[in-house]
């Protein structure tokens, strides 16, 4: 009964392009319920049923990356950033002890992506608390062109141990974004997320005009896994990296998924919010 419903009703629903008339939440349902009922039947863990999906023979434990600092919407603070992230690649971490002593008691609430929300005036605090160097005022009131941007994100490039910078422009702003990636090529990735959202088409064109060399990767923004498989194939054959996401207000049951899918898929990365909440924990513990 439920196979022929699936087949008669469901399916041809889903078939072809008609993500307006169906919606991309649908579609991802019934894509990650076939994925783990697939996994089930042939009795495999769920991340090689989906390397066997991807064509994907070289399967690695993505470098997480915690997300131990927030800002901007994300905490409800002045610092203009929203996240500050540390990825285990040689740079120390710090104590909940150390932030408490220097910013307060208030220094460890907890925003909703589970990083701390400290009362930071200024972007570059976030910076210097890692690795304890002097900040720089951050002013919202004030302007600022893609070339002075520019030239900030270079300057923390070099004053900071920055190995990756995640939408650091305005989403149309094709221009600079291709000039940061060129200018600092070698030194750090440049990750694109609210423009590309995770479409094929849209990712095509950035590895084409090389706007930058690494894609955020959201499950929940195109709808289906083959097509997330298909962005991965892409950005990997460019020589992309790519960074697995989460989305707040997941439950633990979504980021159980969705680190098997990471682990499946060549991404390398994996950015699921700080180890803070039982959601973020489960995604680096399973």
């Amino acid at each position: 009964m439920v196979t022929e419903n699936v087949n008669a009703n469901v399916g041809t629903a889903l078939i072809g392009k008609v993500k307006q008339k169906v919606g991309a939440n649908a579609i991802l349902a019934v894509s990650t319920t076939l994925c783990k009922t697939g996994a089930t039947v042939i009795k495999i863990p769920f991340y090689k049923y989906m390397a066997n999906l991807a064509g994907n023979k070289n399967l690695l434990l993505h470098v997480p990356a915690f997300n131990v600092i927030n800002g901007g919407s994300h905490a409800g603070n002045k610092t203009a950033m929203p996240e500050f992230m540390i990825l285990p690649m040689g740079a120390s971490s710090f104590k909940e002890a150390m932030i408490k002593k220097k910013y307060g008691k208030d220094a460890t609430n907890v925003s909703t992506e589970g990083g701390f929300a400290h009362n930071f005036q200024e972007s570059k605090e976030g910076l210097e608390l890692l690795k304890t160097k002097a900040g720089q005022k951050n002013d919202r009131s004030q302007k600022i062109s893609g070339v002075s941007l520019k030239n900030v994100y270079k300057s923390f490039v070099e004053d900071y141990l920055i190995v990756s910078i995640e939408d650091p422009f305005d989403q149309d702003d094709w221009e600079h974004y291709a000039k940061l990636t060129c200018e600092t090529e070698r030194q750090v990735q440049i990750v694109r997320d609210d423009l590309l959202v995770t479409s094929p088409k849209r990712v095509d064109k950035a590895i084409k005009e090389n706007t930058c060399n690494a894609l955020l990767l959201k499950v929940n923004q195109i709808g289906s896994v083959t097509e997330n498989i298909e962005v991965v194939r892409m950005s990997t054959n460019a020589g992309c990296g790519v960074m697995g996401n989460h989305n707040s207000g997941e439950t633990e049951e979504d980021t159980t998924f969705i680190a098997g899918l990471y682990v499946g898929l060549p991404t390398g990365q994996i950015k699921t919010g700080a180890p803070c909440r039982s959601r973020c924990l489960f995604s680096f513990l399973t």
